[in-house]
C-alpha cells in the first residue's frame, strides 16, 4: 500500500498532468483559433484581391470596347472617304473626257470651217481648171470630188 504522503503527491501530480492536459487542450484550440482566423484572413485577403483584378479585367474589356467601337467608327469614315474619293475620281475621269470632247469638237469644227473657206476660196479655180466637170455642180459638191478628206499632200511643180 501506499503511504499517506505519496497519495498526496500522486494526485498531485495527476491534477497537475490533467492541468497541462487542459491547458494544451486550451492552447491547440487557441492555435486552431487563430489558424481559423488566419485562413479567414488570408481568404478574405485573396478575395479582395481576386476582386481588384475582376475590377481590372472589366475595366479593360470597357476600354477594348470602346476601342472597338472607336475602330468601326473609324472604319466606316474610311468606307465613306474611299467612297467620296472613287466618286470624285470617276468625275475628274469624266470632266476630262469631256473636256478632251470639247476640245477635238472646237478643232473639228474649226477644219470644217477652214475646209469651207478653201473651197469658197479655191471656186473660182476649179471652175477655171475643171470646166467639164463644174457644169450644174455645187462647188463644195465638186471640192469633195476632188479634193478628199483627210491630210492632204500637196505636190507644187516648180517652174
Amino acid at each position: 500500500m501506499k503511504s499517506p504522503g505519496e497519495g498526496a503527491v500522486g494526485q498531485s501530480h495527476q491534477l497537475r498532468r490533467d492541468g497541462e492536459r487542459e491547458r494544451g487542450k486550451l492552447e491547440a484550440a487557441e492555435w486552431k483559433k487563430l489558424v481559423a482566423q488566419a485562413e479567414a484572413t488570408g481568404g478574405q485577403a485573396r478575395i479582395a484581391e481576386l476582386e481588384s483584378l475582376l475590377q481590372e479585367a472589366r475595366d479593360d474589356v470597357q476600354d477594348l470596347q470602346g476601342k472597338q467601337e472607336e475602330k468601326e467608327t473609324l472604319s466606316d469614315e474610311l468606307v465613306n472617304k474611299d467612297t467620296a474619293l472613287r466618286n470624285l475620281q470617276a468625275e475628274v475621269e469624266l470632266h476630262a473626257k469631256n473636256t478632251q470632247y470639247e476640245h477635238f469638237q472646237r478643232e473639228f469644227d474649226t477644219a470644217k470651217g477652214l475646209r469651207e473657206e478653201l473651197v469658197k476660196s479655191l471656186e473660182p479655180t476649179l471652175k477655171l481648171f475643171f470646166a467639164s466637170r463644174c457644169d450644174g455642180k455645187d462647188p463644195v459638191q465638186l471640192a469633195a470630188e476632188l479634193v478628199p478628206d483627210g491630210p492632204t499632200i500637196v505636190l507644187g511643180v516648180c517652174c
